[in-house]
């Protein structure tokens, strides 16, 4: 054995044996410690206090920071270790995702003159878009509803009815994805309209709207259409979701 390994097969040794993690150097006003960390790890303690003077370095295998130096440098080194090494704070939480308002609009088509009320801007823009696809002789604004929900997986269900000719109740059940949503793109599972008519010699009439869709901020857009008599040729259900 040669005197070089001497001090390395001590060090070996006090560690196994749980000994003060002191050791004598082979020059005497040279000494070599031992600080095992608390919380941090002892690359990133190692790179935090290394200086010009004492021999600072890590050793990742058996978890530990080894210095190396003159008695008053070490000491003041070890001391320092134990003053960064502290418990590391907790990542802040994640906000919680803003509320998903949605605007829904049931409205009309005739195929016949019907009277005709001003619908919002963004609707009547919608509906002359579908005006041009579907040249009914006239549409008109029937409902409209605002539903206020959460990216948590839960339906979010809405009842209600339209008087006209006969009443024609209805419902909608909206899903959000269970993602974050953005300004961009805000995601729905679920979308669902029933309608339900009853008459008292034919029974009950019912149609749906059922679908998926991926809408932007503040646009409106035609998720579908669905027919009952009674109350128009034709329904188109509109859409248009914000973050509140």
């Amino acid at each position: 054995m040669t005197r070089h390994t001497i001090p390395a097969l001590c060090l070996s040794l006090l560690l196994l044996a749980g000994l003060p993690p002191t050791l004598i150097g082979e020059e005497e006003e040279h000494l070599t410690r031992i600080y095992r960390p608390k919380h941090a790890q002892a690359d990133v303690l190692a790179e935090l206090v290394r200086l010009s003077g004492p021999l600072v370095r890590a050793d990742p295998a058996l978890g530990v920071v080894l210095v190396q130096g003159r008695p008053a440098q070490v000491s003041m080194v070890i001391e320092t270790l134990a003053e960064v090494d502290t418990p590391q704070p907790d990542p802040p939480p994640d906000p919680a995702p803003p509320d998903v308002v949605l605007d829904l609009h049931l409205v009309g088509a005739f195929r016949s003159e019907a009277d005709s009320f001003a619908a919002p801007k963004p609707v009547q823009e919608t509906i002359d878009e579908i005006r041009d696809t579907f040249p009914f002789s006239s549409y008109q604004l029937l409902e409209s509803l605002t539903v206020r929900t959460t990216p948590d997986g839960r339906i979010a269900t809405v009842r209600g009815h339209i008087q006209s000719q006969d009443r024609v109740d209805y419902s909608v059940m909206l899903v959000l994805a269970d993602e974050r949503p953005t300004p961009e793109a805000i995601k729905l599972n679920l979308i669902k309209l029933e309608l339900r008519r009853t008459d008292p010699a034919l029974g009950v009439e019912m149609a749906q709207i059922e679908t998926q869709l991926t809408a932007a901020h503040g646009k409106t857009l035609v998720v579908g259409k669905a027919g009952v008599r009674g109350i128009a040729d034709g329904i188109f259900l509109l859409l248009a979701a914000r973050l509140d």
